[in-house]
């Protein structure tokens, strides 16, 4: 006696989440490369402020200037550890998202 037996399944689900798994690893490596951009494109011109500011005949508006400059490099100093912070979490994601 010979029989067929077969199982069907709808994999619809795990085909979108396969689908958003991919989008959202995507969308990191953007953040990723958009974090060390935007890094470099504001040290450029602060460079350029601080050259200025150097050449300023008042020294209490050059410190000023050194001072504010300073500020904003702390807070691309906190990008650049959101930009590693993401690359950590996405190597952790491509780690596990294949178990």
């Amino acid at each position: 006696m010979a029989g067929v037996q077969a199982v069907g399944r709808d994999i619809t689900e795990r085909k979108q989440t396969e689908q958003l798994n991919r989008q959202a690893f995507e969308q990191i490596e953007r953040n990723i490369e958009q974090f060390a951009a935007l890094g470099d494109h504001i040290r450029q011109p602060l460079q350029v402020i601080l050259g200025m500011a150097d050449l300023a005949d008042d020294p209490k508006t050059s410190a000023v200037i050194h001072d504010q400059v300073e500020r904003i490099n702390e807070y691309i100093r906190q990008l650049d550890l959101g930009w590693v912070e993401s690359r950590e979490v996405r190597a952790f994601l491509r780690r596990h998202d294949r178990e």
